[in-house]
């Protein structure tokens, strides 16, 4: 074979080699993208609080701390409520309501706090200075740190007011209590117990306190937004008008409660109440003029 027809068929067989591979397809394997929480929509149309975070506070001219709960949606309420009422619940039913940010005291109202209001003229002095099991409260200076009591809930307005603030309405110290992810307690959905919360006290047997305690005793009962005592300690005047069916036809954004009634609401149960009476969906009522040694209260201010 000569060197011309050699390097012709060299060239052919190159060309068609080359060609051949060409051609061939190849299989090239592409990973599937990794999904996270950034990439995907919330399947509810609010942010969910499911756990206390670093909570924004700030300081009102009673001294008292105050922290902050954003805006948005939450469930109030429940669908599997306690049946208080001729087969129905007060707690039902569970509904979506929008409310506006607000600042909220991180614990109930202090005996030194109300203090300064009597002090300015105010505010009247606590119903009584008695309590359960203490001949002198308010006007004892050992207790100043602990929730005021034995007050109306006049008497809490008017402090709020003088304080720069108002009483919280019963949705927005239900949002604070438990956050937005439907939980029972301020804590979670565990049941209480005596680290979180002061509570179940019971007459002539077993007691866990028996008494109010100072305020913020209970850390690790903090609800989702850092406030302290949500549950137990004292019993916790809000704004509202008490109504039985009032969920029923609760507005969806900023519910005040209804236009007026004989009741003012109540929330948070005490240190005389069980479980069931200290889950943040619980609801109690009281005519306005009432005072008790378990009654307290704290105030909130608009964004």
């Amino acid at each position: 074979m000569n060197k011309t027809l050699f390097s012709a068929t060299c060239l052919i067989t190159l060309t068609v080699f080359m060609l051949t591979c060409c051609t061939q397809k190849t299989n090239i394997v592409v990973p599937a993208p990794t999904i996270t929480a950034t990439d995907t929509k919330p399947t509810q149309p609010f942010v969910k609080v499911s756990t206390p975070f670093a909570s924004i506070t700030k300081v009102g001219i009673d001294g008292a701390t105050l922290v902050y709960v954003m805006s948005g949606e939450f469930i109030m309420g429940t669908d599997n409520g306690y049946i208080y009422l001729q087969d129905k619940s007060v707690e039902e039913p569970a509904h979506l309501v929008y409310l506006d940010a607000f600042w909220i005291n991180q614990t109930e109202v202090t005996n030194s706090q109300y203090a300064q209001c009597v002090a300015a003229q105010i505010c009247n002095s606590p119903t009584r200075d008695h309590t359960a099991a203490r001949e002198h409260y308010f006007s004892e200076a050992v207790f100043g740190n602990y929730p005021v009591v034995n007050i109306t809930w006049h008497d809490a307005v008017a402090y709020c007011k003088w304080a720069g603030g108002r009483l919280p309405t019963e949705a927005e110290w239900e949002k604070a209590a438990r956050g937005t992810d439907q939980r029972l307690y301020p804590w979670g959905n565990e049941a209480p117990n005596d680290e979180l919360l002061n509570y179940n006290f019971t007459w002539g047997g077993k007691t866990t306190q028996g008494e109010t305690v100072e305020v913020g005793s209970y850390p690790k009962g903090a609800s989702p937004y850092g406030a302290y005592d949500m549950a137990g300690n004292v019993e916790e005047w809000v704004g509202d008008w008490y109504g039985d069916a009032y969920y029923q036809v609760s507005p969806l954004q900023n519910p005040l409660g209804p236009d007026s009634g004989k009741y003012k609401v109540m929330r948070g149960g005490g240190f005389i109440d069980n479980d069931r009476l200290v889950r943040s969906i619980n609801r109690n009522w009281d005519y306005p003029e009432s005072s008790f040694y378990s009654y307290g209260f704290r105030c909130v201010q608009s964004e």
